[in-house]
């Protein structure tokens, strides 16, 4: 049976490879250690420069009960009317997922119910 030497020739390789970096490395730091110590602190400069300006993030989106649990003594100036219709929309929703497999019309209704809810989330949420 024949032995595989590929891998021990790749690492050996490999491995010779990472020691002459290493070795080209610790002469540029012994010569240049100020210039390798102003490079660093030059690329960490740039990168919080970055990260505070171009990559920023946008600002994150907070909910309604986020924005509730800010004010923790006020009500939300809510209309119990829409949160009874959105109650009244998810039961009607759940019964047609309670079905089984929907026919086209129930496909359709549960449509109109999810772009109601949406509408009136959009509602809640503006007030």
């Amino acid at each position: 049976m024949k032995e595989n030497i590929f891998p021990p020739a790749f690492s050996s390789a490999f491995s010779a490879g990472l020691d002459f970096f290493r070795k080209q490395f610790k002469k540029t730091a012994t010569r240049y250690p100020r210039g390798i110590i102003v490079g660093m602190v030059l690329l960490m400069g740039i990168s919080a420069a970055l990260s505070f300006t171009l990559m920023r993030a946008d600002k994150p989106y907070t909910s309604l009960s986020a924005k509730v649990a800010q004010y923790p003594g006020m009500l939300p100036q809510t209309s119990p009317n829409l949160l009874l219709e959105v109650i009244t929309l998810q039961a009607e929703l759940k019964s047609f997922a309670d079905k089984g497999e929907p026919n086209p019309t129930d496909s359709l209704r549960m449509e109109e119910i999810l772009k109601r809810i949406q509408q009136l989330n959009q509602k809640l949420i503006n007030k």
